[in-house]
């Protein structure tokens, strides 16, 4: 889960909605997703979505791109024994 479990926030579970070789798709995705949902609560992205597609499509591009959420319940505070990177 990256830094997420770690991070300030700490998520408990990541969700991925799609994977892909190409990264147009899951941009076009991510973008779509944040458009639709910006302004709700809970939404932390502050960037539109799409902005780390490839410039430059190398041999090393290849993916897989991926788009997901974390999340974790709002019933019970977050988990603060995992110490913070």
């Amino acid at each position: 889960m990256y830094g997420y479990k770690i991070g300030k926030d700490r998520f408990e579970a990541m969700c991925v909605l799609w994977a892909s070789c190409e990264p147009l798709p899951a941009a076009f995705l991510e973008a779509s997703l944040i458009q639709l949902f910006q302004g709700q609560t809970g939404l932390k992205n502050e960037r539109p979505g799409g902005e780390t597609v490839p410039k430059d499509r190398g041999d090393d591009m290849d993916g897989p791109y991926c788009v997901y959420f974390v999340f974790r319940s709002f019933q019970r505070p977050p988990d603060r024994k995992t110490p913070m990177a």
